[in-house]
């Protein structure tokens, strides 16, 4: 018999640990990995609401991005990103005025005729 016999169950049960280390470590990133992918898959659809012409489409979008730069599965590098990306689109968005403003009717049409309007 081997003098270091009493070593096989220690150097057994350290094999199973780090067996089940590796395990552990192998799932945290597949889960990091998938929830990074669905992360990204949500930030594109954002920006794709961002090209349509509907403004109820494009307001969902800012509104989406802006939780994907907080989410969890961004990074500082994610939220950068969609910082610089998103930050000049909210600004051309906000200084573009497409509402036309209508003056309120009082009731009194004009009284004009073709001959008043033109030069003699």
């Amino acid at each position: 018999m081997a003098p270091y016999f009493w070593l096989q169950p220690a150097v057994t049960g350290a094999a199973a640990i780090l067996v089940l280390l590796g395990a552990g470590l192998t799932i945290r990133q597949r889960y990091r990995a998938d929830r990074k992918d669905q992360w990204w898959k949500r930030t594109q659809w954002a920006f794709e609401l961002l090209l349509t012409s509907d403004e109820d489409r494009e307001v969902l979008g800012l509104m989406v991005l802006e939780q994907q730069a907080a989410a969890k599965a961004a990074d500082k590098e994610d939220s950068a990103f969609i910082a610089e990306v998103v930050q000049p689109v909210v600004d051309a968005y906000m200084q573009t005025d497409d509402t036309e403003v209508v003056p309120p009717s009082d009731g009194a049409e004009s009284t004009t005729t073709d001959a008043e309007e033109r030069p003699t």
